[in-house]
């Protein structure tokens, strides 16, 4: 038996793509090859989910070395329709397009219905955990590799270390 679709395949990636970013996101700025290890999609489908989902306003982005996505907002507020509907039609649009009214319309038009309550009801949060996602990561110089800072030096030299300040050692 075929497959059944309820939502597409590019709501169904956004939705997954946003869930990976919530869980991340407290460790800094989310790139995109990190969703794409996380989810085994190319690097170029994602970009272009996570550009629509940016232009939806439901990401933000930071361009740029250290830099990555972020989600807008609260991970408690953002339901998963939200996520989806930036990639779904609307079912009027797609009746429309129609010409002539068929019987399943109404059985149709409920289903689309309770596909949007069902994806109404859980929040990102739900899949994320116990995370604090509402807060802005940390900045993309804050050291992202964890790097110890260097150990300062035990002996300075007497002399200077540039041969223009020369004069002022005598």
């Amino acid at each position: 038996m075929e497959n059944i679709r309820f939502i597409s395949r590019s709501a169904e990636v956004a939705i997954d793509a946003a869930l990976v970013i919530a869980q991340l996101q407290p460790h800094g700025y989310v790139t995109t090859s990190m969703v794409s290890d996380k989810t085994g999609l190319s690097i170029s489908y994602l970009e272009i989910i996570l550009k629509k989902l940016r232009e939806g306003g439901l990401l933000n982005s930071c361009r740029g070395p250290g830099g990555g996505y972020y989600i807008n907002g609260s991970t408690k507020d953002m339901n998963l329709w939200q996520i989806a509907s930036v990639f779904e039609e609307p079912l009027v649009n797609k009746k429309a397009a129609k010409r002539l009214p068929m019987m399943a319309d109404s059985f149709e038009q409920e289903l689309y219905q309770q596909v949007v309550e069902s994806l109404s009801a859980y929040k990102v949060s739900d899949f994320v955990g116990h995370v604090t996602a509402s807060a802005k990561p940390a900045s993309r110089f804050s050291n992202p590799f964890k790097l110890k800072p260097l150990p300062k030096p035990k002996n300075r030299p007497a002399v200077p270390s540039f041969v223009f300040n020369l004069h002022a050692a005598f």
